[in-house]
């Protein structure tokens, strides 16, 4: 029955949003332990960052790098005519989108003020630009996470949500996504220049062009 074969592949890919959900939650994370009066000790206190560092690495080998078990030709050709290369993209951003949120930097940022040991938003920052440009196989979810990144990068650098606990437009934000987005401009001059692949080559012209505009505005 292809509506129960549908149905189980949508809980197939919401679990699995749902453990990635859990790691991403570990960077920036804040624990919370409640106190009585009496006790000793703080309630709030940074996730350690050996965690948020793991945590990193995990989503780096189990979301940005493809995980393509998730991509079964005999489903996806049975119960849907179109739009598979999307059933990825969709999910890898989500994670993505929430590792670069304006709360979660801001965290991080506010982890420096009571912490000696700290995975800081500069240390995330490079982190996610290299997991996602990373030397492994370019192809059409590679390029699709690539250019979410970029464009989640411009929205930090250009958008001030309506809410949020600190000033975004007066605090270290801006300056670290323009100093990741010159960082990224060499890797993507040198994977333009190298790769024998006419779509690639367009791919990463067309990543300058974003990345030029966003540094540049006219």
């Amino acid at each position: 029955n292809y509506d129960d074969l549908q149905e189980l592949y949508g809980e197939l890919l919401g679990v699995y949003s749902r453990y990635v959900g859990h790691v991403v939650t570990n960077v920036g994370g804040v624990y919370e332990d409640l106190k009585k009066p009496t006790q000793a000790g703080t309630i709030y206190r940074s996730v350690d960052k050996k965690t948020q560092k793991e945590s990193i690495e995990w989503i780096q080998n189990n979301v940005f790098e493809t995980p393509l078990w998730l991509v079964d030709k005999q489903i996806l050709q049975n119960i849907n005519p179109d739009g598979y290369f999307d059933v990825l993209r969709s999910v890898q951003v989500r994670h993505l989108n929430g590792l670069l949120s304006h709360n979660r930097i801001g965290r991080l940022i506010n982890s420096e003020t009571v912490d000696t040991d700290y995975y800081s938003a500069l240390n995330m920052l490079q982190d996610i630009r290299k997991a996602v440009f990373t030397n492994s196989k370019v192809d059409i979810y590679k390029r699709n996470l690539q250019r979410a990144y970029v464009e989640r990068m411009e929205y930090l650098m250009t958008e001030v949500p309506g809410r949020s606990s600190y000033d975004i437009g007066q605090s270290d934000v801006k300056a670290l996504v323009r100093g990741e987005f010159k960082a990224l401009l060499p890797t993507l001059r040198t994977k333009r220049n190298t790769t024998s692949s006419v779509v690639n080559r367009y791919h990463y012209e067309d990543l300058l062009a974003r990345v030029d505009l966003v540094l540049n505005p006219r």
